[in-house]
């Protein structure tokens, strides 16, 4: 088991730190609230619509009509609702872990620090 999966199933609040500086803190299902949630299905029918599946994001559909997308917490139910049609012969919902939260936070970090960069090497010309 690693250290994050320990943290966890045994804290009550967490806070992730980057650079010195605390950047979230709460308790896990706070932290979750905040991002999205990974849905998997296989569908028995393909979506025939462009906009069909508008209230996914990152949707995936491979040709076995596998599909992968996240979506905000509060619209997993009209995800659910936008998949019913197709039909689903699996499904997983799985909220973010603290792994995928203190990823993306040092994600976003990373990309604050670039764009600080850009702006400086700009302001220094």
């Amino acid at each position: 088991m690693d250290i994050l999966t320990e943290v966890e199933a045994l804290a009550d609040r967490v806070s992730i730190i980057r650079l010195g500086e605390i950047v979230q803190t709460g308790t896990l299902e706070d932290l979750r609230a905040q991002t999205h949630v990974s849905i998997s299905a296989v569908l028995e029918r393909r979506p025939d619509a462009a906009g069909a599946l508008e209230v996914l994001d990152e949707v995936r559909l491979d040709e076995h009509n596998r599909l992968t997308a996240a979506v905000a917490p509060d619209q997993v139910n009209a995800a659910m609702a936008a998949l019913e049609p197709y039909g689903m012969s699996r499904l997983t919902v799985s909220p973010a872990s603290l792994e995928d939260l203190f990823l993306r936070e040092y994600a976003e970090g990373q990309g604050a620090a670039e764009t600080a960069k850009s702006v400086a090497a700009e302001g220094s010309r």
